[in-house]
């Protein structure tokens, strides 16, 4: 039986370049051998595709902060072929690697933002995960809550600052409408890259100051006191599945769980997993990520992460991740090992979906009339 060729694509032009990095370690470990043939492709911080002997090099580095091997001369592209999308180089030498998938594990933007989608739509080959749309939509936390609010999900309040007027604001004039400690975040990002916990006026103008340095659009939001939770969502054959919850506590030696308590501090954040709550609230939750994952325009797969004022018995959304974290600690693969999907059949059947929903795609009419 032919293989299905697997093309996963890690790094990228993202802060959260290494984080995609231990996220494809697991990927391409889980992937099952002897239904695919996987190509690892590594993108370097300029957005370059380098060339497969690159990406062993890469995924076994232990020091994550060693910039990527720069291999210009046989940089890659992918491009569409008479038979197919292949990966080649556009200099020429090399032999051009055919594709079957692609299957993206880059986190932020120029990955999860619909440009690798765009991509892998413009060279005609299925892509693992959401289309162009979900993603875009998903990126952009701005677009994200104004859709879920007109679809009547709960959201924090929260207020935009652009790079072109960042000078119209300041600390008092936002903690007038969001209160005196409020959370502020570069729209377009993940994994908490450039998130601050705001209080007082010199941390509104040290974190502006840096939320800039990764988007020139940035959220104020309200802060929510009470419990965060995630629920993993997947869809295939039109039909869309919810995990069991997990529950995140914060140690008390961080203000929220940022990117150090995620991925560097092991002991900044207990995941309670699956989250013991009444079932009821579970129901609530796994009902609600499911109508945010169709109003958002998600496809094949999500992770979306909660607020639970327990007080008021109110849930909020905070956002959607449409390629969530496949590291060794990351919610969304142990959520569906908890729910009764392991990592290689949970792989197996995004891919299957992505291939199905390519060839629905492939059957629609290009003619008028």
């Amino acid at each position: 039986m032919k293989k299905t060729r697997v093309v996963v694509l890690f790094g990228g032009r993202s802060a959260e370049h290494e984080v995609s990095i231990m996220s494809a370690r697991n990927v391409i470990a889980a992937l099952p051998k002897d239904k695919y043939e996987v190509i690892p492709i590594a993108v370097d911080k300029e957005g370059m595709f380098l060339p497969p002997e690159a990406a062993p090099k890469i995924l076994a580095s232990a020091d994550l902060a060693t910039p990527l091997e720069k291999m210009k001369n046989t940089a890659l592209v992918l491009v569409r072929g008479d038979k197919g999308a292949v990966i080649t180089s556009p200099l020429g030498g090399g032999e051009s690697i055919g594709v079957d998938v692609i299957l993206p594990i880059m986190h932020g933007p120029f990955g999860e933002d619909g440009a690798v989608q765009g991509l892998a739509r413009m060279a005609n080959i299925p892509v693992v995960g959401c289309d162009v749309l979900g993603s875009a939509i998903n990126m952009d936390k701005d677009v994200t809550k104004r859709l879920l609010r007109d679809g009547g999900i709960n959201i924090s309040e929260y207020i935009l600052i652009y790079k072109y007027n960042k000078d119209q604001w300041s600390y008092e004039k936002i903690a007038k409408t969001l209160g005196d400690i409020f959370y502020m975040k570069p729209a377009n990002m993940g994994s908490s890259v450039g998130v601050a916990r705001i209080k007082s006026a010199r941390e509104f103008d040290e974190a502006l100051k840096n939320a800039l340095k990764y988007d020139t659009k940035i959220l104020c939001e309200e802060e929510i006191i009470g419990e965060e939770m995630e629920c993993a969502v997947i869809s295939h054959d039109d039909i869309i599945e919810t995990s069991v919850i997990g529950r995140i506590v914060t140690s008390k030696s961080h203000d929220f769980y940022d990117y150090n308590s995620k991925y560097i501090d092991e002991s900044g954040a207990t995941l309670e997993m699956p989250a013991k709550i009444d079932k009821k609230l579970e129901e609530r939750i796994r009902e609600t990520a499911a109508r945010a994952f169709e109003i958002t325009c998600c496809e094949g797969m999500a992770r979306v992460d909660f607020f639970y004022d327990p007080v008021n018995d109110k849930l909020y959304i905070n956002e959607l991740n449409t390629i969530p974290g496949f590291t060794n600690i990351s919610m969304f693969p142990k959520l569906w090992e908890l729910s009764g999907i392991a990592n290689d059949n949970l792989l197996e059947m995004l891919i299957e979906d992505a291939i199905r929903r390519h060839q629905d795609r492939m059957a629609l009419s290009v003619e008028p009339g």
